[in-house]
């Protein structure tokens, strides 16, 4: 069996790390406005994104750009828009039939993406007056209201209020699904590391806590942003008193726990050394 036949069988294979996992893998980047362009105007969605315009949506100028971020699923798309830097303005489209259960699984998942494959560290949305489904989704993907600004959104060329919702990257680290999950996989896969150079490696839980902020650097740094989530892991070290993460090198990634000289490669890392 070939190189790329034994990749795809380990991919398709491997179970997920957690249901949060198995949400990111259905994720596409796209870098075309066909999808879009189906879902902003179909019939249930037009009348909430169509603003001023008249006739059928074009969203080719969104595709055009790409600092923007398309995230699509099967039901479903977001758009994130840079603002600012890190801070990107989130406009999600979801068809009946992905409503629900399936919209929250993607929101999480695309707020997943962002904070781990992009320089995002704040994700803000608006949601029009009378928009009860955007609404319920916004809160439960965990996004917390600002307040409700006037004018704020198009409606039947019309300017209507909206209230305004964000979502920080240390807030998201709190509250995402599948971190705990990867700083669990990341503690027992440090213990098998350790105990591989012969040394004694036992692991009791300081709670969850440690494992969703470990995880969320992992998570990063497995999504190629590593400054990133080791800068996410230190500030959380550093009010806590606990060793920071130092980069040695970045190609392959090196770092020094305090303990431990780790390199990461693809999705896994390895102890070089630990004393």
């Amino acid at each position: 069996m070939g190189e790329l036949a034994l990749a795809i069988t380990k991919r398709t294979t491997t179970t997920p790390l957690s249901s949060a996992h198995e949400a990111l893998a259905m994720v596409e980047r796209q870098f075309d406005a066909a999808w879009l362009n189906q879902l902003a105007n179909d019939p249930d969605i037009f009348p909430w994104v169509h603003g001023a315009v008249v006739g059928p949506m074009d969203c080719a100028p969104i595709a055009a750009d790409p600092r923007n971020l398309i995230l699509a699923g099967e039901h479903g798309a977001i758009v994130m828009k840079p603002v600012a830097p890190g801070i990107y303005d989130v406009h999600t489209t979801v068809l009946k039939t992905g409503r629900g259960k399936w919209a929250v699984a993607f929101s999480q998942a695309c707020a997943h993406w962002a904070f781990t494959k992009s320089d995002a560290v704040e994700l803000g949305t608006r949601v029009p007056r009378g928009n009860i489904a955007a609404l319920a989704l916004t809160k439960l993907a965990g996004a917390s209201l600002e307040g409700e600004v006037a004018d704020a959104w198009i409606m039947d060329h019309q300017p209507i209020p909206a209230k305004i919702f964000s979502l920080g990257i240390i807030a998201w680290v709190r509250q995402a699904p599948g971190l705990y999950e990867r700083g669990q996989w990341f503690m027992h896969r440090m213990m098998a590391e350790v105990a591989r150079h012969g040394r004694e490696a036992s692991y009791q839980s300081p709670g969850q806590i440690y494992e969703r902020q470990i995880g969320a650097a992992c998570e990063a740094v497995f999504g190629g942003q590593p400054i990133k989530g080791l800068t996410i892991f230190n500030r959380w070290a550093a009010i806590c008193g606990t060793p920071l993460i130092t980069v040695l090198a970045m190609r392959p990634l090196t770092v020094d726990t305090g303990g431990s000289i780790l390199i990461f490669r693809n999705d896994d890392f390895w102890v070089a050394s630990c004393r």
